[in-house]
């Protein structure tokens, strides 16, 4: 769940598009650098991790990011009814390492930015009624990112 990579907004695509052109990468979460045939990473953050982007680019994008994001919530929180919590997937550590564990980049650790997730209860008269339905099909992922997300979540 955003904000969280692959990261989407102008200075990311900028980013991605100059590292394609000066460092012949591949990003594979986004289809905008498919001809590249280079060195592969999921998206700007792991690059990042390799020295590609400073701590200032990543927090950019981030927030950049983050802006795109609030958009939709705002919407949400407009125009649903009922009680409506506004939640994400966790945060990241941006340049600076949240522990003895913790990567200067990514999620791994034990880092706040990483553990607490936001949470927003929205103000609510009633409680909506909610049905079950069916799950809706996605397209799958390449073998090579579901590997590479393993292995950065430290289960390979």
């Amino acid at each position: 769940m955003q904000p969280h990579g692959p990261y989407f907004g102008e200075k990311a695509k900028t980013l991605r598009e100059k590292l394609v052109a000066e460092h012949n990468i591949q990003f594979t979460r986004l289809s905008d650098t498919a001809n590249s045939s280079g060195k592969k990473y999921a998206d700007l953050m792991y690059a990042a991790k390799d020295g590609y982007l400073s701590s200032e680019q990543v927090r950019e994008i981030y927030i950049e990011n983050l802006e795109i994001v609030l958009e939709y919530a705002r919407t949400l929180a407009d125009n649903l009814e009922g009680k409506t919590v506004i939640s994400a997937d966790h945060g990241e550590n941006l340049g600076n390492p949240g522990g003895l564990f913790a990567p200067k980049y990514g999620h791994n650790g034990f880092s706040p930015e990483v553990r607490f997730v936001p949470w927003m209860v929205l103000d609510y008269d009633n409680r909506k009624n909610v049905t079950r339905e069916p799950p809706i099909e996605s397209e799958g992922v390449d073998e090579e990112t579901v590997a590479e997300q393993l292995k950065h979540l430290g289960y390979l």
